[in-house]
């Protein structure tokens, strides 16, 4: 529900000024499923997979088939970063020795860096379309925002991480705290719940409907909170787990054991059920299984370091190499970016066809 910031309800993430405290409405574990239901004001509109179990779209997959692929000769240094709408693709590369923040979409590869600067960084991408990351000209770094056609440097920031449809970003403030910033007003809202003295101070992760974060309380009972656009609840992780900074559209967060390398778990943030185990790669115990992007029906896909490969767990297929699956073969030096809810994997690679060459390319799982 909206909250009253002076007088006036409108969503919380437009304060008139900056660093301004928020008075959440604090509610309890039971209670937390209907933040989802709630949270449109400020967050967009939530889909029927964050109050819901998600639909199940798993299929036993023999392959991954290589659909689309985004050529970069002439760049060197590729990075892939995530999907935006309609199957474009955000990232940056080196050209002529500069770093530059690079949007695919259609047919073209289009420059989307800002002006006087020799490093562009694209981090985070959201849904609707707004990139995220940091730009720099030697050690010093600041916000970068790309959205509606427009790139905006933020001074105020050294850095943005991630992104959600709403415009909300995560970021690191030139001061080297966390925060949270609205790009639509240029502010970075606070989020706390004044009655018991909580609030977040680092933010984690974040998706279309909540910030989760480390927290603290006045009477210390809390580490970790979740804010929506009218309420604060305070978590406790289960177990010893810790958590990464990939929060799904159906509001679960991906953990991890850090007492066991190579674990990593998948925890609905409401509803109080056990985290799931990802499980490893069978008969690979070595390197660390870094989850880098998850889908909202169980696909997981990271990577294992320092053993140089790619890996995808599905809940029907477990975790297998993803580099074994690949069809055609002729790829070498695998590295995921992403995973749609269609279950497609963003990921680059070299190209033997073009001469070793940098690519972005899409991989659909296949049956057959």
């Amino acid at each position: 529900m909206p909250v009253s910031v002076e007088g006036v309800k409108r969503p919380i993430g437009r304060p008139r000024a900056k660093e301004r405290p928020v008075n959440f409405q604090t509610v309890t574990l039971r209670a937390a499923a209907a933040l989802a239901l709630s949270s449109s004001a400020f967050f967009g509109a939530v889909p029927a997979t964050a109050a819901t179990s998600a639909t199940h779209r798993d299929i036993h997959s023999t392959a991954y088939r290589v659909t689309r692929v985004v050529s970069l000769v002439g760049y060197t240094e590729a990075h892939a970063t995530g999907f935006g709408p309609s199957d474009s693709i955000a990232g940056d590369a080196v050209l002529n020795g500069a770093r530059l923040c690079l949007l695919w979409s259609t047919t073209a590869v289009l420059n989307i860096s800002p002006g006087g600067f020799s490093v562009c960084r694209v981090d985070a991408v959201s849904k609707s379309g707004t990139i995220v990351g940091r730009v720099g000209t030697g050690t010093k770094t600041q916000g970068f925002v790309y959205k509606d056609g427009r790139s905006t440097v933020v001074p105020s920031a050294a850095s943005f991480f991630a992104v959600n449809s709403a415009g909300l970003a995560l970021g690191v403030k030139q001061d080297g705290s966390r925060g949270v910033y609205d790009t639509v007003s240029d502010t970075w809202p606070v989020f706390q719940d004044l009655g018991r003295g909580c609030g977040i101070t680092r933010p984690i992760a974040l998706n279309d409907h909540y910030v989760f974060g480390a927290a603290t309380c006045a009477d210390g009972s809390a580490k970790y909170g979740l804010a929506d656009s009218g309420h604060y609840l305070s978590l406790s992780l289960p177990g010893d787990l810790r958590p990464s900074s990939i929060l799904t559209s159906a509001d679960q967060l991906v953990l991890f054991d850090p007492r066991a390398a190579g674990h990593t778990y998948l925890w609905r943030v409401w509803g109080g059920r056990p985290p799931q185990d990802l499980g490893n790669v069978p008969n690979d115990v070595y390197g660390t299984y870094t989850p880098v992007a998850a889908n909202p029906y169980g696909t997981v896909v990271g990577e294992n370091r320092p053993q140089f490969f790619s890996w995808v767990r599905t809940p029907l297929d477990g975790t297998r190499d993803l580099g074994a699956l690949i069809l055609p073969g002729n790829f070498f030096g695998l590295s995921v970016a992403d995973v749609d809810d269609a279950g497609n994997v963003l990921a680059q690679a070299f190209d033997f066809d073009t001469s070793g060459s940098q690519v972005w390319m899409i991989l659909q799982p296949s049956s057959s």
